[in-house]
């Protein structure tokens, strides 16, 4: 059955190759003198209007196309980006975006061109620089992941829910119907908001390393 897979991955890799032999592909190189706030790159998203967020260990920026609009600020003055290292991002909906850096958890509102600030303290004894976004599910959910930890925000009340894994979580995607499918070292669960809790339901006994969705919608 791998034997199958790979084959069939080397086979859009190859048809890919083909189809664009020939062709004049053109790359841009953007670094610090196109007015990121520096070279260290630690995460890329992309939102709902097609904007390119890039956070680094200076602040976040913005990338339209043809231009770079860096939105780090260093005071703490109400909604500015709190925080300097940028640890994670992720999409949220309509155009928001969710930036967790070293001072808290920041949510940028596309409508008024604002953050949102949740202060570290928000979430107890819970590291930070080990924590990572996974994405907005619905209006009220923010799922985050931590080690073996999975956590769920609710926008609307406020409440920060988690439960743990028996072992770290490797990989995790979104899906429909505000649940997520997460994959630990041990095997595949999906995981949903049942009354404010999170729930787990086994969904297949071996492990993924990796998965992610196609152009297309399907999970690879």
């Amino acid at each position: 059955m791998w034997r199958k897979r790979i084959l069939f991955i080397c086979l859009i890799i190859v048809g890919f190759v083909v189809e664009t032999t020939g062709q004049d592909l053109r790359f841009d190189h953007f670094d610090i003198s196109n007015k990121l706030s520096q070279n260290n790159i630690r995460h890329l998203c992309i939102d709902d209007l097609g904007y390119v967020w890039v956070g680094d260990l200076d602040g976040l920026s913005r990338f339209d196309g043809y231009d770079v609009v860096r939105l780090n600020n260093h005071s703490t003055k109400s909604g500015q980006l709190r925080g300097d290292v940028i640890y994670s991002l992720a999409k949220g909906v309509n155009g928001d975006v969710w930036a967790l850096t070293n001072k808290g958890l920041n949510r940028y509102n596309s409508d008024v061109n604002d953050f949102n600030s949740y202060p570290s303290s928000f979430f107890n004894s819970i590291s930070l620089s080990e924590t990572s976004l996974v994405g907005q599910t619905s209006e009220t959910n923010l799922w985050l992941v931590n080690n073996n930890i999975l956590l769920n925000f609710n926008l609307s009340s406020g409440e920060l829910n988690q439960i743990s894994l028996n072992s770290n979580i490797e990989s995790v995607l979104s899906l429909a119907d505000n649940k997520i499918l997460v994959s630990s070292s041990k095997a595949v669960k999906i995981a949903s908001i049942d009354s404010g809790k999170i729930t787990l339901v086994d969904f297949y006994d071996q492990p993924i390393i990796r998965f992610t969705r196609s152009n297309y919608g399907s999970i690879i």
